[in-house]
């Protein structure tokens, strides 16, 4: 019996927090969005937010009824979520490096300095 009573609070507790983080994911999403140049990666946040937020909901469902399809839909989206997170990371990964190969190549296309201190282009 306080197994059962336990497990059920740690699985209400994952379901709380999985919100929670699905929340500030779509909330950091859509600042993101604010920015041409996040917008990208802005969406995905917003889907990974609604995946772990979805997770979160099926999580306390079962934690309330003991439903074991509540179960199976809750480790379905967290799936869901972690896949949406690893496309995530490698899209900012992608970009990270994309920015600093384009920043090397204008930084080399500059005309050197005749002077350490002439700071004129």
């Amino acid at each position: 019996m306080e197994t059962d009573y336990r497990a059920k609070s740690i699985v209400s507790k994952l379901g709380a927090d999985s919100k929670v983080v699905g929340v500030l994911n779509i909330v950091l999403g859509v600042i993101n969005c604010l920015t041409i140049s996040g917008i990208i990666s802005g969406v995905i946040m917003i889907i990974t937010g609604m995946k772990a937020k979805e997770a979160g909901d099926h999580f306390q469902n079962y934690s309330a009824f003991s439903d074991e399809a509540e179960e199976y839909r809750a480790l379905e989206s967290l799936g869901k979520y972690f896949r949406w997170m690893k496309i995530s990371i490698i899209v900012s990964l992608v970009v990270i490096a994309v920015l600093v190969i384009i920043s090397l190549m204008t930084g080399s296309m500059m005309k050197p300095r005749s002077h350490p201190y002439d700071y004129s282009l």
